[in-house]
């Protein structure tokens, strides 16, 4: 019960977080304006992102990406939860992982489902010498969902094969199995 309420918890707290920063950009910063936190590093720049990360599927018509991009959020979630109930109990970074993706796509969803588009305002940009960089803009949300699939991979690399020793007993080798060079040979008889 602790883990389904670590879950909700952390998935609805990164949704709330998601939707406030949103909601406060919209209310604070115009369309397609921004607010320099760190000059030359780090923005505010209110935009709407109509297509899928990185400006996936812009070149898509509009009646066609919507629907697409809303189903794969949609079936995004369901894999989510699917992976969710068959995560063990002893592995409480996937649990945590799983919640930041979910509060994260879930914010990016309402977004496209209400808006039709997904609002973004963090802007990270640089130069180096004569070379000016700048990260695409992203939001709250993605923050947490990049997160979320960084601790779902470190956890599955920190637990690497699973020992079978950890296995319920129904799934172990069998134990005649691993205890057979402790059997002494039959005894043969000689014949005279």
């Amino acid at each position: 019960m602790r883990r389904h309420a670590l879950f909700i918890a952390v998935a609805g707290t990164c949704l709330g977080i998601d939707q406030g920063t949103k909601h406060a950009v919209m209310a604070e910063i115009p369309y397609q304006r921004s607010v320099e936190v760190l000059p030359g590093v780090l923005r505010l720049r209110h935009v709407h992102n109509e297509a899928a990360a990185f400006g996936l599927l812009r070149q898509v018509p509009e009646a066609w990406r919507i629907p697409v991009l809303v189903g794969v959020s949609g079936a995004a979630i369901l894999l989510i939860l699917a992976m969710y109930r068959s995560t063990r109990p002893d592995r409480p970074a996937s649990v945590l992982g799983l919640a930041l993706v979910l509060g994260g796509a879930l914010g990016n969803l309402y977004d496209r489902v209400s808006y039709g588009h997904v609002v973004d305002f963090i802007q990270f940009q640089g130069r180096l010498r004569d070379w000016y960089w700048q990260w695409p803009t992203f939001n709250a949300a993605d923050v947490f969902i990049s997160l979320g699939v960084g601790l779902l991979i470190v956890d599955l690399l920190r637990r690497g094969d699973p020992d079978p020793l950890d296995a319920p007993e129904a799934e172990r080798p069998s134990e005649a199995l691993s205890h057979a060079a402790d059997v002494p040979e039959p005894e043969t008889l000689e014949h005279s």
